[in-house]
């Protein structure tokens, strides 16, 4: 009896669990903190590399000294208060801006509306604010052209921006709503840009442009008394500023308040007095939903100019 105590009493000792002593909890409380250390450090060091700089797409609606002029001002100012070097960026054209909106090549992208819806619902981008000036489309005949009305435009020459613009789309879709298929009933020359198209016509290269009322506000007095307004589309679309899926939500909301405040800024009013007034408001995706229509003919012109 007694020796079956001894080995009941011996299986109990090794039943036991064995705790570490103290000096083994310190030394894994040590290594849990270092690792813990390590962990943030590196999740920093990730973190300002990202903030050590921010490329900032633009639209080419314009050439590039418009858009320097435009933009310029906004990237010093971002540059100020974000602290960190915001560079400015474009593309030759359209269909590579949106190709670049696609591989995530910008942090933060200005874009008209469409175009945001497009990387809003294919790219997974975020809008963060819009301009509250609104744009329309109009088409522009030359005032020699001897183009009175919208069938006068049959066997004539319609110089239009890139032709995955609004403003093209929408003045394409409007004159075949009057029986003038483009390519059949007038010839379509392609610019790279609104001003390139008006351009065009004020030249005599073609007998109307497409362009937006905006845009025109802003041409010089030369070309704007060459060209007469003969079709208008109430389109309101607006440029937009959005952020790439790859930026976090502290570096997005920082940048939406960074914008918000800009007219008020010594920058921004600096820019008023040259520029028109940038009005900004902060924006939602459900405002975009607007303009999805277009996105169908969007992506089929992105597919046949070969962008996936």
């Amino acid at each position: 009896m007694c020796r079956l105590r001894r080995v009941l009493a011996t299986r109990r000792r090794k039943a036991a669990p064995r705790l570490p002593d103290a000096a083994t909890l310190r030394r894994l409380a040590i290594a849990f903190a270092v690792l813990a250390v390590l962990a943030a450090a590196a999740g920093t060091a990730a973190r300002a590399d990202h903030l050590q700089r921010m490329r900032l797409g633009i639209l080419p609606f314009a050439d590039d000294e418009r858009l320097l002029q435009q933009f310029s001002p906004i990237a010093n100012y971002l540059t100020r208060v974000l602290d960190r070097p915001v560079r400015l960026t474009t593309a030759p054209s359209m269909r590579s801006f949106i190709m670049r909106l696609d591989t995530g090549h910008y942090d933060a992208a200005f874009a008209t509306s469409h175009v945001a819806a497009l990387a809003i619902v294919d790219y997974g981008y975020t809008p963060i604010v819009k301009s509250t000036r609104l744009m329309n489309s109009v088409l522009y005949t030359r005032t020699d052209s001897g183009i009175a009305t919208i069938a006068d435009l049959r066997g004539r020459r319609i110089a239009m921006p890139d032709a995955l613009s609004l403003q093209a789309i929408l003045i394409e879709r409007e004159l075949i709503g009057h029986g003038l298929e483009p390519g059949r009933d007038f010839t379509v020359i392609y610019a790279a840009t609104d001003p390139s198209a008006a351009l065009l016509a004020a030249s005599g290269k073609a007998d109307a442009a497409v362009l937006t009322d905006m845009m025109m506000a802003r041409m010089s007095p030369e070309i704007v008394d060459r060209l007469t307004p003969l079709l208008s589309v109430e389109s309101r679309f607006f440029g937009t500023m959005v952020v790439a899926p790859h930026v976090d939500a502290h570096d997005s909301a920082a940048l939406r308040q960074a914008m918000l405040a800009f007219p008020k800024s010594p920058e921004g009013l600096a820019y008023e007095k040259r520029l028109p007034r940038p009005d900004l408001a902060p924006v939602e995706a459900h405002e975009f939903k607007q303009f999805h229509i277009y996105l169908p003919l969007l992506r089929m012109r992105l597919a046949a100019a070969g962008v996936p």
